[in-house]
């Protein structure tokens, strides 16, 4: 599995967003903003498996950003969205006419991004490195950091896609399942809810009564709080096998399975 998931920046700490005086801080704004790490994923995954040239991969998104696409009701709809939520960044400027959210672009018009055409250029040339090291980096760095994040040039040049060994569970029901690790809850956490469910004499019967679904509910409510304390392996790794261990191995979530009740629930 390539992780490029997105990840914190070194100045980063558990409690910045706490006593913040902005409540949306923590997912509107600078602060919000992670370190980039797709287009590093993406680069990896190509060198692993691609057939075709980078620049040919490429190519037709730098294409669609230059040439522009059509709005469509979707998109048009997301727009006025953005419009109360997005103050004034870059955003306002690219999905709007004259830089006014009362101006946005609507369904049917073209909509161009030559900002990000130039970037794709490089990157067809350059590789990631294009967005990941030099004046870009620099650049991208001092426009979160005038948004208000904590983001500096030295996180952007430090980040590299990670390859790491999937989550896998080979004994539910008869089956195997397979789900991407940590950082990521994902496969952990599916994989939990599925382990809970299996011990169960009787299959879920499609949500189709009460008790399926309170047992689906249960389940979800467990694996959603275990997952609260998993951490990145990057940083924690003891801490992230353990959390991914009490929901894939089956004993720990055995025992919360046994403490739940189908007439009633429990916080």
């Amino acid at each position: 599995v390539i992780d490029c998931r997105e990840v914190a920046p070194a100045a980063a700490d558990t409690d910045m967003f706490l006593d913040h005086s902005d409540p949306k801080a923590s997912t509107v704004g600078g602060l919000a903003i992670a370190v980039p790490a797709e287009l590093r994923g993406l680069e990896l995954a190509h060198s692993r498996h691609g057939k075709l040239q980078w620049a040919q991969v490429v190519e037709p998104a730098m294409l669609l950003a230059v040439n522009g696409i059509t709005v469509n009701a979707n998109l048009a709809h997301e727009i006025n969205i953005m419009a109360g939520v997005v103050p004034d960044f870059g955003l306002r400027d690219l999905l709007t006419h004259d830089g006014n959210w009362e101006n946005p672009y609507k369904e049917g018009e073209l909509l161009k991004n030559p900002k990000l055409g130039e970037t794709l250029r490089a990157v067809m040339a350059q590789g990631s490195d294009a967005l990941y090291s030099g004046t870009r980096a620099a650049q991208l760095a001092k426009d979160i950091q005038e948004a208000g994040g904590i983001i500096t040039k030295e996180d952007i040049e430090k980040f590299r896609a990670t390859l790491r060994s999937p989550v896998v569970a080979r004994d539910i029901n008869g089956f195997s399942v397979v789900g991407v690790p940590p950082p990521s809850s994902g496969g952990a956490v599916i994989i939990g809810a599925l382990r809970f469910l299996a011990g169960y004499a009787s299959p879920l019967a499609a949500f189709s009564d009460t008790l399926s679904r309170h047992r689906f509910v249960e389940a979800c409510k467990h694996v959603f709080a275990i997952r609260m304390s998993m951490s990145d392996p990057s940083f924690n790794p003891a801490s992230a096998l353990d959390t991914v261990e009490d929901l894939t191995k089956g004993g720990f979530m055995e025992s919360l399975r046994l403490s739940t009740r189908d007439n009633s629930t429990l916080p």
